[in-house]
């Protein structure tokens, strides 16, 4: 429900296109030169293919990507299907080979597609063929197909349109990493007629790190609606959805997962599925439904759930962009505590925190949202406001409460864990907190509260949601800069080892996502780390102008923080413009004025 859209600029590391003509001798696919890499193998020998001359005779997989992003990858997929005798054709149709007719005639005689979707997978490039009229072949012939989605999200609308909204799964393989365990067997499973696999993360779950997975010749099982069970590992946070009964009594050991459903099995419940099986099916509709009816319930079931989302979101948005003219501290979505019963509640007691969404001018009571007991009447003798709680906002850096001994949805507190508010959901109270992690994590607004600075788990000053920068002195950075330019302000996300053993983190840019930068290289920026949800802040005395114009504010005007974004966009409430969009580095906080993570109380003004 964030306002921030995603920016799609290009990764560092990515080969630029070639100006110009091809250079002869030069093999092109999608407007790009073949790769050239440590350790890649030559290319075969061109081989017959009903006429075409190809890689390979009736692959079993064509391989679609783009060589400048995934070349690597899908050198490292073609040889590992090898291993398994499955044939793989990735195109690298020479100078003077008819690449339309290699491409298209692999593609109708593959049994299966494997798209490796990439951020700008479905660019059209101009050229005889790219990945969107591969796209296109693929999904218009009906042929089936495994994502292996590379990407936070797709750059080109239809790209996202057709695999973000289809209920297909897909399986995450972060560019540079290793290969994921699942990939093979999904495959051969695909291959073998399986229905299509998840491992798609979903906003506001429960925290998935990368647990061992099954071995790659385990034959797959399947949920109720025929996607992959993904092992997960032993993990906090979910109870076993057996329909049947859970053998487990429900409390749940290793985690089998379908993403795509929201659905889960305990290890006991899982060895009772047959390999190939799908698990046990939830209430069946009444005798003689046929299978028709089972999809048009699912269809009504999805659209009211989209209409349901669609109207929350209206209404949030609506609260959002009211001005709060009530008498007294408490406004449109103050964070309260609650201090007398006035109107009994099973769910809402003495010290219950709750965030108030309207207030009924006659008779001055609130109406307040609690998890588990929404649109609460309250007194204004019922409720305070919790200072602290209302620091609980999106972009906040927070940590779980040392007084929390279990939370709400499920698992153990781990008190040295710190991050930052993505999403905070009004009606249910449920805050979705990045805490550098596979996935966010849910929590209920009680059990958190803001964070200092420098809290948190990772080795050094830079913890997960800081606001962070390349060092000035870094001319050019170890990974390169990409879009990212010198002084830009970014979120520090994730801290990680790659396979070879170098230490990295993960940042989020106004102009790029996942950028990789080495720790030596980047610092805390101390004055925006102050900018927080409720920090008063001014535009920079030294900036000309802003990057989206002045919007009728001036360098004068003073702002609250609305909101800032997982990649250092920042929304501020002027009285000249309540939606004054910015980013970190063009603002400063008045001192005395940060709120919302700092903590220290040592914000001030940088011009």
């Amino acid at each position: 429900m964030m306002g921030f859209g995603v920016p799609m600029g290009m990764q560092p590391g990515m080969v630029p296109a070639m100006q110009g003509m091809a250079q002869p001798g030069l093999g092109m696919h999608h407007g790009f030169p073949p790769p050239v890499h440590s350790g890649q193998r030559p290319t075969p020998e061109p081989m017959e293919l009903g006429g075409a001359r190809t890689n390979i005779p009736n692959p079993d997989v064509f391989i679609s990507l783009r060589f400048n992003e995934a070349g690597r990858e899908g050198d490292i997929l073609q040889d590992a299907l090898a291993k398994h005798n499955i044939k793989a054709y990735i195109d690298r149709s020479g100078a003077g080979e008819d690449i339309l007719k290699n491409i298209s005639r692999a593609i109708r005689g593959c049994k299966l597609a494997v798209i490796l979707g990439t951020k700008t997978y479905g660019k059209t490039t101009g050229g005889m063929f790219d990945t969107y009229k591969e796209m296109q072949f693929i999904l218009g012939t009906k042929k089936p197909y495994v994502l292996i989605k590379m990407c936070d999200r797709f750059e080109q609308d239809e790209t996202d349109f057709q695999f973000s909204h289809n209920g297909i799964g897909y399986i995450q393989w972060t560019p540079g990493s290793a290969m994921p365990a699942s990939v093979i067997p999904t495959i051969k499973a695909r291959l073998s007629g399986a229905p299509p696999p998840t491992e798609s993360p979903a906003p506001g779950t429960a925290p998935e790190p990368a647990p061992p997975s099954p071995e790659p010749e385990q034959v797959p099982k399947f949920c109720p609606a025929g996607h992959v069970l993904q092992h997960r590992g032993r993990r906090s946070g979910w109870s076993c959805d057996n329909p049947q009964g859970c053998s487990r009594g429900g409390i749940g050991s290793d985690d089998w997962r379908c993403q795509n459903c929201d659905f889960d099995l305990c290890g006991l419940c899982y060895s009772q599925v047959a390999p190939g099986e799908r698990a046990p099916q939830r209430a069946r509709p009444a005798a003689g439904a046929s299978e028709d009816d089972d999809e048009n319930i699912l269809l009504s079931r999805l659209k009211l759930e989209l209409l349901r989302r669609a109207m929350i979101n209206a209404l949030e948005d609506a609260v959002d962009n009211m001005d709060s003219t009530w008498p007294g501290g408490i406004q449109k979505k103050t964070r309260v505590r609650v201090v007398h019963v006035s109107r009994q509640d099973p769910n809402v007691q003495v010290g219950a925190i709750g965030i108030v969404v309207g207030r009924d001018e006659s008779s001055g009571s609130y109406t307040v949202n609690f998890g588990g007991s929404p649109n609460w009447r309250a007194e204004s003798k019922d409720i305070v406001m919790d200072t602290k709680a209302d620091q609980v906002r999106e972009g906040a850096r927070v940590m779980i409460k040392p007084s929390v001994k279990t939370l709400k949805y499920g698992g153990s507190p781990d008190h040295t864990l710190s991050g930052y508010v993505k999403e905070v959901d009004l009606r249910s109270c449920k805050v979705a907190v990045e805490l550098g992690k596979d996935k966010p994590w849910v929590f209920d607004i009680a059990e958190l509260d803001p964070a200092s600075s420098n809290f948190g788990n990772w080795p050094g000053r830079i913890q997960c949601g800081n606001a962070v920068k390349v060092k000035a002195g870094v001319e050019t950075p170890k990974k390169q800069w990409g879009n990212v330019r010198p002084g830009d302000v970014g979120i520090a996300k994730r801290r990680y080892f790659t396979p070879d053993g170098e230490e990295l983190i993960l940042i989020d840019f106004p102009r790029c996502d996942n950028w990789k930068g080495i720790p030596a290289e980047i610092e805390v920026d101390a004055a925006a780390d102050c900018i927080r949800p409720l920090a008063r802040v001014q535009v920079k005395k030294s900036l000309e102008e802003p990057e989206k114009g002045w919007q009728g504010v001036t360098h004068s005007s003073v702002g609250v923080v609305k909101k800032t974004g997982y990649d250092g966009r920042v929304v501020v409430k002027f009285e000249e413009q309540a939606d004054f969009e910015s980013s970190l580095r063009e603002l400063s906080v008045l001192k005395g004025g940060g709120a919302g993570g700092g903590g220290s109380g040592k914000c001030c003004s940088v011009s």
